[in-house]
């Protein structure tokens, strides 16, 4: 009897935790926070962002000393006097040392004193670098919402449509049952049922592709169901010109090509600052010694210092086909600037356009299905005519599922080009 009881109890707890998973809503607004923390392109550009971020820090400290401490040990075999190369420059060995230890010891700092404006413009390109970077992870950010939410909508308008036709479906069962199957209507409900059941196969299939694909995109598991408004407010007449010219001075695209024109005049610049001489000075140290512990006695070692001012000035033979080369690369991307311009000006008016459409449009679908659901509440003798008016129905709450979404899709896009 105990054990009965137990056993109930364990599948009672059961059946409540499976409804509660079962039962689980998901928002557009928890999408969204699932999506944009796990997405990986957003990742990759937060990434870049921390690169960029990196050699800013690089560009500034060219500008600093760069100090260098080496040592070296030698057991010299000397007929003559040996340089000696390592990484920090040669070291020159006397023949004092023949058969015996050398130590050595070399402290060197070289600072910059001009370098043809090089460092200066490699640290404001860095920047420029970096700023052009945040505007890419505001992108990679605002493309991943788009997708989400257009998903999400997408989903939810196949969850709709299933939801009616599994509404409506028993109902058209019941009035083609009714239709004899001798009279001469029957083979045209025959047919209308038939299509009445592969538009039911085909929402559970559309159902559960899309939300599949939702899951995809905000990389969750499990089963859930979607929670949503689907209704089509239109609170707003959108007007072209005013969204094209809000679309162009706030479109994300072209400050980022903004950016890279800025870039590009840098690299110009820079290919012509590559013949300016450079300007170093420097100051080294070097202690040698029979024996390690001798390098710190200036009685028992040898020292030698010097400070030092170098000039060089480079010679490159590809002086001037690097300068055509970087202006070539600003003059393109002037044209991709453009080119982007008018993109977007015209994805906005399109945009525009269409929001305004299936606003007309849905208002027109809602008309339609007033007027086919008097119809069916009418109709209280012809089976026949009944079931044709369903069906007739279906289509037109479809077709206005349709016409939301669409009109939520150009909705979102109006959005981010407005910026509101």
């Amino acid at each position: 009897m105990n054990f009965k009881a137990i056993l109930a109890a364990f599948c009672l707890i059961f059946a409540y935790g499976f409804s509660r998973a079962d039962s689980e809503k998901l928002t557009l607004e928890e999408a969204l926070s699932l999506g944009l923390r796990s997405n990986i392109s957003i990742l990759k550009e937060e990434q870049n962002l921390v690169i960029a971020r990196q050699r800013v820090r690089e560009a500034r400290l060219l500008f600093l000393p760069s100090l260098a401490l080496s040592a070296d040990y030698a057991r010299p075999n000397l007929d003559y006097p040996l340089i000696l190369n390592n990484e920090t420059g040669p070291r020159y060995i006397d023949p004092y040392y023949e058969d015996r230890d050398f130590y050595g010891l070399r402290v060197s700092a070289i600072l910059p004193i001009y370098t043809g404006g090089r460092y200066r413009k490699t640290l404001e390109l860095s920047k420029i670098n970096y700023s052009r970077q945040k505007v890419s992870l505001d992108i990679s950010i605002r493309d991943t919402k788009l997708k989400i939410e257009k998903s999400f909508y997408l989903a939810l308008r196949s969850k709709y449509i299933l939801a009616d036709i599994e509404k409506y479906y028993p109902l058209a069962e019941k009035y083609f049952s009714k239709i004899s199957s001798n009279s001469y209507e029957y083979t045209d409900a025959f047919k209308i049922m038939c299509e009445i059941k592969n538009e039911k196969m085909e929402a559970e299939k559309n159902y559960h592709n899309h939300l599949s694909e939702l899951k995809t995109l905000i990389y969750k598991s499990g089963s859930f169901d979607l929670e949503g408004d689907f209704s089509s407010p239109c609170k707003m007449t959108c007007e072209e010109n005013k969204v094209s010219l809000a679309a162009v001075e706030t479109s994300a695209e072209l400050l980022k090509n903004i950016y890279q024109s800025r870039i590009d005049a840098v690299s110009v610049e820079m290919a012509f600052r590559r013949k300016y001489p450079n300007i170093y000075l420097g100051f080294s140290k070097d202690v040698t010694a029979k024996k390690f512990s001798s390098l710190a006695n200036s009685e028992e070692s040898f020292s030698a210092s010097a400070a030092f001012i170098n000039i060089t000035l480079p010679i490159n033979y590809d002086f001037w086909t690097e300068i055509q080369k970087k202006k070539a690369e600003e003059r393109a991307n002037e044209l991709e600037m453009l080119s982007v311009r008018e993109e977007i000006k015209n994805k906005s008016e399109i945009a525009c356009r269409e929001y305004n459409y299936y606003c007309e449009k849905i208002r027109d679908d809602k008309k339609r299905i007033e007027e086919i659901e008097k119809l069916i509440e009418t109709n209280n003798k012809n089976d026949f005519l009944a079931l044709k008016q369903l069906k007739l129905f279906c289509e037109f709450k479809k077709a206005y599922y349709n016409d939301v979404y669409s009109q939520k899709e150009r909705a979102f896009e109006l959005e981010e080009f407005l910026k509101k």
